[in-house]
């Protein structure tokens, strides 16, 4: 009677130990799998988010689609003032522009390597001053 007694209380200590463990794998389970859906949102993150840069430039000369500027403030893009770029004009909302108008040109900073350099993806141009100051 006493053996079984002992036997009892043993297989209750085990289940209580294996149930205490079986929540405590729960507990990493679902820890594991929050910590992979945050590392995901994190990752898929858009990357739009990304600095736009600008630069002023006055048109040199005037082509379809394109032009080419000589810049006259690299605002926060790494091109030098004195500069010459091909501009991409295909875009929707680009104002008419001649030859000696100054453009503020925001694109996403890559530009081809040629010479000149080419700016392909551009997100808005305006007219401005000498200074970058918009005019429209």
């Amino acid at each position: 009677m006493i053996e079984n007694l002992v036997k009892v209380c043993y297989t209750i200590a085990i289940h209580k130990n294996l149930a205490k463990r079986g929540r405590f794998m729960k507990k990493i389970v679902t820890l594991l799998l929050s910590l992979v859906c945050l590392i995901a949102l994190v990752a898929c993150n858009a990357k739009d988010d990304k600095e736009k840069v600008y630069f002023v430039g006055k048109v040199i000369e005037v082509y379809e689609g394109r032009c080419l500027l000589e810049v006259t403030n690299n605002g926060n893009q790494g091109i030098a003032s004195g500069d010459v770029v091909v501009v991409n004009t295909s875009i929707e909302n680009c104002p008419t522009y001649a030859v000696g108008d100054f453009l503020r040109i925001e694109c996403d900073g890559t530009m081809a390597l040629s010479y000149p350099p080419q700016i392909l993806r551009v997100y808005d141009i305006d007219k401005t001053d000498a200074m970058g100051n918009s005019i429209e």
